[in-house]
């Protein structure tokens, strides 16, 4: 449990949780690596309501930069913060610019990792 982290009980959790949430209940600078594997924004098809939940691209980055906020508070000093993203292209940008650009918003960006999967 996280719980048992934060007493020192236990080295390390996994959380696969809505991350809106779960970070409001975390405390400052606690954690050292986040991996964030947001949705991709339209990208498994109209009938998936958790990759559509955004009328345009710019609402989608708007509330992911939301998230990035809270995880700002929570990413200690030498933390990592390892972001996915989609490498379609809307507007004239690929998700994956769009997105690394908020997270240069939030956080130094030191690496992009690009990992091409076939379709």
């Amino acid at each position: 449990m996280i719980e048992d982290v934060l007493s020192g009980a236990a080295t390390h959790y996994v959380a696969c949780e809505r991350a809106e949430a779960f970070i409001d209940t975390l405390p400052d600078a606690c954690v050292s690596l986040m991996t964030l594997d947001f949705p991709y924004f339209r990208v498994k098809g109209p009938e998936i309501e958790w990759d559509n939940a955004w009328p345009t691209p710019e609402a989608f980055i708007e509330w992911m930069g939301g998230v990035l906020a809270k995880c700002r508070r929570v990413l200690a000093p030498n933390g990592s913060i390892y972001v996915f993203a989609a490498s379609q292209v809307r507007g004239g940008l690929t998700m994956a610019t769009r997105v690394e650009c908020e997270v240069a918003r939030h956080f130094s960006v030191l690496q992009r990792i690009t990992w091409r999967k076939p379709e």
